[in-house]
């Protein structure tokens, strides 16, 4: 744009300004049309430059203060995401038999506990049911759901 603009008020400053058949070769004055554009160029040149010489703003967080929190959101991340964890779309139950020994995330669909998982639990858009003798030793989170004992 700054190119632009620049090679307009180039291409106006180069105009002829007309002249008469006098011999004395006088000129009439430049019409006020043509120096109010090549004026209003300039002061555009002039804006743009000090424009640019502001540098970027910094983008603008914008929050909903319905979403979840920042540090819940990361740890969530963190165990859904980790190379360990044993990830499960839809309904999954675990048996009274069975112990896992590691994370466990959930994408939409209940979780059912009645045996033991010694790391984290993560349910996102679903519910985590812990019954009888279940138990979770770290902790069980719900996005989109509920934790409840029975």
């Amino acid at each position: 744009m700054l190119l632009l603009a620049l090679a307009l008020v180039l291409a106006l400053a180069q105009s002829p300004a007309r002249r008469t058949h006098c011999p004395t070769r006088s000129t009439q004055p430049p019409r006020p049309g043509l120096m109010l554009l090549r004026v209003s160029c300039l002061l555009l040149l002039s804006w743009t430059s000090l424009l640019t010489a502001q540098g970027p703003t910094p983008p603008v967080e914008i929050r909903d203060l319905r979403a979840v929190p920042r540090d819940i959101a990361d740890d969530v991340q963190r165990v859904f995401n980790a190379t360990g964890t044993r990830r499960v779309s839809g309904d999954h139950t675990i048996l009274p038999s069975e112990t896992v020994n590691q994370d466990v995330a959930v994408l939409a669909g209940q979780l059912v506990i009645t045996g033991q998982v010694t790391g984290n639990v993560v349910i996102i858009n679903g519910s985590v049911v812990v019954r009888d003798a279940g138990r979770v030793s770290g902790s069980a989170t719900a996005i989109g759901g509920t934790v409840t004992t029975r």
